[in-house]
């Protein structure tokens, strides 16, 4: 089951998203403002992050800026009524790694996502490190020493 982080002011399209994805057995996530979605995209683990660009509290661009300066590596698809060039360009330099604006169709939405989690599993597949009795998991952000879990807070895990 694939879990979403959706980050979304307008109630409506949250709805509907709400809607079809829990038809496709998806578990959903929801934040309606930056600063919440930052919160619970550090404190989660998300197949893939939903992010709206207008968001209250803090736009959707400084919250992907602060996701990859904290190593957060899930994928961030950007989807937004803002459709000029200049917009996207700055979400793909912000870090996001796909754009698709409103209105949207469902199904070329979930194709989307499905393409970024399917590639964003095969690379973290591949980036589990180890190193002695050390080892940290990429896809999960937790760290283990001697295979028993050590507490660490996002800057902590940065840091390692």
């Amino acid at each position: 089951m694939n879990k979403i982080l959706l980050v979304e002011d307008n109630r409506e399209v949250a709805g509907i998203l709400f809607d079809y994805f829990e038809c496709l057995d998806m578990e959903l996530d929801y934040a309606d403002n930056g600063e919440l979605g930052l919160q619970l995209a550090l404190e989660g683990n998300f197949d893939i992050i939903i992010l709206d660009l207008m968001l209250p509290r803090m736009d959707g661009l400084t919250v992907c800026n602060k996701l990859r300066d904290a190593g957060n590596t899930t994928p961030v698809l950007m989807l937004t009524a803002l459709d000029n060039r200049e917009d996207m360009l700055a979400g793909f330099s912000h870090g996001a790694d796909d754009y698709l604006t409103k209105p949207f169709d469902l199904e070329i939405l979930e194709a989307r996502m499905h393409a970024l989690i399917k590639r964003y599993r095969g690379k973290i597949a591949t980036t589990k490190i180890i190193a002695g009795p050390v080892t940290i998991d990429q896809k999960t952000r937790k760290a283990y020493r001697d295979e028993k879990p050590l507490a660490l807070n996002p800057t902590t895990y940065t840091i390692l």
